[in-house]
């Protein structure tokens, strides 16, 4: 079983161009899936896997207004198949959050879920299903 953290990162509008340049600048490959029914091709979900090994994720956040021009949106997000360990982790960092999305299936087929704690950190938690040879 695995648990990883990697940074989430939120644009506003230029996920895209980011994803790009740190390609540029870090190596490696990365692959997008765009919000649906946008004419901008805004990125619901973007995933740089650098020359290195490590993970940068990103999204532009349309939902951002004009007052949050100069502000990056970021969380933490946690994955893995360690079901028990992640729901258990959840459940802790609930004490005293706000609770954006309880911790249930989703269409991709993992269990997602995300707070913001009470320090005020974004956390997003996504438990797949355990791999064969785990």
């Amino acid at each position: 079983m695995t648990i990883n953290a990697t940074t989430y990162v939120g644009f506003r509008g230029n996920a895209r161009e980011a994803l790009t340049f740190y390609r540029e600048v870090f190596g490696g490959d990365f692959q997008v899936v765009e919000w649906p029914d946008n004419d901008e091709h805004l990125i619901m979900h973007g995933h740089l896997i650098t020359a290195d090994g490590w993970d940068l994720m990103c999204a532009d956040n349309p939902e951002l207004g004009a007052e949050d021009s100069a502000n990056q949106r970021m969380n933490i997000v946690i994955w893995g198949d360690d079901a028990e360990t992640m729901t258990s982790q959840f459940e802790a960092l609930s004490v005293g959050a706000e609770v954006h999305m309880p911790l249930v299936e989703q269409a991709w087929g993992a269990k997602f879920g995300g707070l913001k704690d009470k320090f005020g950190v974004d956390w997003g938690f996504n438990v797949e299903a355990p791999t064969a040879d785990a």
